[in-house]
């Protein structure tokens, strides 16, 4: 017999990949066309089971102020950005990695770590003379990719050096009931 959480988690599962499959095209053509005009496609869920899914298979903690509430946002793309974020944390970064989620007039996600962000210096020099191990698992275009992603969906990314903190910064709807 399933439990309630392996339910749950397979019903994220089969909507991220509905989701990946089915807005793939769109999305790719939003996000490769010159035309910013055409906002991020966004669905409804709980703000807390989305957290639940991305961070668990990234085991990691996050703290949320908000609880229970649905929001219309573009999670998929959210998704991806969260992943990027926690990613480099992870590799990159020092000591724990934690999500810290504020919700204000806009959606907050910050990704913390207790390293030092490297200055604009250091990131130009890596990509200049890369190590092998940064060649093989990084490009060092996804900070890039997330920026560009932030601005489609209304948003931004904010970095602070000491500690490493990276925060996405959205606007959010509360959807309204059927």
């Amino acid at each position: 017999m399933t439990s309630p959480e392996d339910t749950q988690g397979a019903v994220w599962r089969l909507i991220s990949d509905y989701q990946r499959l089915s807005q793939l095209t769109q999305n790719s053509k939003i996000y490769l066309n010159s035309d910013q005009s055409e906002p991020l496609l966004k669905q409804k869920a709980s703000l807390e089971e989305w957290l639940d899914h991305v961070c668990d298979k990234h085991n990691i903690e996050y703290q949320c102020e908000a609880s229970e509430v649905e929001l219309s946002l573009p999670y998929y793309w959210l998704t991806m950005c969260l992943d990027n974020l926690i990613k480099n944390a992870k590799q990159h970064g020092q000591g724990e990695v934690l999500v810290k989620v504020t919700l204000g007039d806009k959606l907050t996600i910050e990704v913390q770590d207790e390293g030092q962000f490297p200055s604009w210096i250091q990131r130009l020099m890596s990509r200049v003379t890369p190590s092998t191990a940064h060649k093989q698992d990084n490009m060092g275009i996804g900070l890039t990719i997330v920026e560009h992603l932030m601005k489609q969906a209304n948003g931004r990314l904010i970095i602070f050096r000491n500690p490493t903190r990276c925060i996405l910064e959205v606007a959010y709807e509360h959807p309204i009931a059927d």
